[in-house]
């Protein structure tokens, strides 16, 4: 794998390259629009992790060129220096946003960098999905609605530090491992639009306490709280056919668990109950079965008919 002018790099089909790994000390990574007389048209997983800087109070920037055409969503993992994306205007398929990197049409959140600070940063309100591993390892506080009243107001009664992320309201996907060991995020608002959360979506999340998810999500595509040790309270949505072991697993500290409808299937194999773990829902469903089978607190709930799916 050559090195070349700070970068190493390998060649892709057609006569393109991929830079593969950031060695420069400047704090202002510039990917070359070519290498070795090929464009650079793909950035790839671990280019810039554990990149260090020389003064440790140096941020970095990555400017992103023209010809790129493809990101792989690990690209940024573990890089706590980086705080800015800026992309050349003619790219046709990214821009950046207060340097947030998005796809041109600012319909996707690509990136979040890992060490950008501040108080509140809004998303445009053409955001519709949350790439892979927008946030993983990021040190927000929260991700709620930015018409949201009573979410503001809770922002402001835990711990001041840390940054809270506003979004439209009009999500229709998280995707995988999109939040994954967000260490920092305690509160998370979804609104009906979202109707798929992507594997891992919230996995490793420790400071969550509690979540509700919006009606209209049809299944868990695994791990979606996998580790989340301070979750105590989950509500589930009526519409939701099936919730496995895994979704929940390492979740010690769940005190609450609602179902919304009795035609939720759970398949909890293996998974270790908080002995005061009580469990909300229709009377006859199979969760109610679970709670007595495990000789867990259950309340009746009414049974609530499942959302219509999202087309």
């Amino acid at each position: 794998m050559p090195h070349l002018h700070n970068w190493t790099a390998r060649p892709l089909p057609n006569g393109r390259m991929a830079v593969t790994r950031y060695l420069g000390k400047s704090p202002i990574a510039a990917v070359p629009p070519e290498l070795d007389g090929r464009p650079v048209t793909h950035v790839a997983a671990g280019c810039f992790s554990d990149w260090t800087p020389d003064h440790t109070d140096d941020e970095l920037t990555v400017l992103l060129p023209s010809t790129l055409l493809t990101v792989d969503p690990r690209a940024f993992d573990a890089c706590p220096c980086l705080t800015e994306f800026a992309v050349e205007p003619e790219n046709p398929f990214f821009t950046a946003r207060e340097g947030l990197l998005y796809d041109k049409a600012e319909q996707t959140l690509i990136r979040y960098p890992q060490g950008l600070g501040g108080w509140y940063i809004e998303l445009p309100a053409t955001v519709t999905d949350i790439g892979p591993r927008a946030f993983a390892g990021s040190a927000i506080r929260a991700f709620v609605p930015a018409d949201d009243p009573t979410a503001l107001g809770q922002m402001g009664c835990w711990h001041p530090s840390g940054t809270r992320i506003l979004h439209g309201g009009n999500l229709r996907s998280i995707g995988r491992l999109a939040f994954d060991n967000c260490r920092s995020l305690r509160l998370v608002g979804l609104r009906p639009s979202l109707d798929r959360l992507d594997f891992g979506a919230f996995r490793g999340c420790s400071a969550l306490y509690s979540l509700c998810l919006p009606e209209g999500i049809v299944r868990l595509e695994g791990q979606t709280f996998h580790g989340c040790g301070s979750l105590q309270s989950l509500c589930l949505p009526a519409s939701l056919a099936r919730l496995e072991r895994s979704d929940i697993d390492g979740c010690h500290a769940l005190r609450q668990l609602f179902f919304r409808s009795p035609d939720t299937e759970l398949s909890l194999e293996g998974f270790r109950p908080h002995r005061h773990l009580c469990i909300l829902a229709p009377g006859g469903s199979a969760a109610a079965h679970y709670a007595a089978d495990h000789s867990l607190p259950f309340q009746a709930l009414p049974a609530e008919p499942p959302a219509p799916v999202h087309a």
